[in-house]
């Protein structure tokens, strides 16, 4: 037997097709949509399969989204600090820290990350916290 398919109708759907940006009703089985368009159009395309259908009642429906799992705050927080991702020495990590230091006042907290201390010939370990720029 067939995949049983699932019938969408009297919704808006919004398809991403600017040729036909929007639809009454879509006809899925399993993961893939089979077809869109008016209820009439649907029901055609579906005939013969076993189905099940969902009144939207008006409802909306819209793509995939895909969720990016962005944690905004701690992002915010990441763009205040000096970004060492890609620095190849000790002496460029605290240049950089120097050069920001500066834009501060002396009590301010200084925070960074991303380095890889084992990319640093003149560090193999990670950096003391009372290190000095030359």
């Amino acid at each position: 037997m067939r995949e049983p398919i699932l019938m969408l109708y009297n919704g808006t759907i919004h398809t991403l097709n600017p040729a036909q940006p929007h639809a009454q009703a879509m006809a899925i089985r399993g993961e893939r949509i089979v077809a869109i368009g008016t209820y009439g159009q649907v029901l055609a395309a579906s005939v013969g399969a076993p189905r099940e259908v969902l009144d939207l009642r008006g409802r909306t429906v819209l793509p995939g989204l895909t969720d990016s799992h962005a944690h905004i705050t701690w992002y915010g927080l990441q763009l205040q600090q000096v970004q060492l991702a890609g620095v190849r020495s000790l002496a460029a990590a605290l240049d950089l820290v120097a050069a920001r230091a500066s834009q501060l006042p002396p009590d301010a907290w200084i925070e960074g990350g991303g380095w890889n201390q084992s990319e640093w010939p003149d560090c193999p370990e990670l950096p003391p916290r009372d290190a000095r720029s030359g």
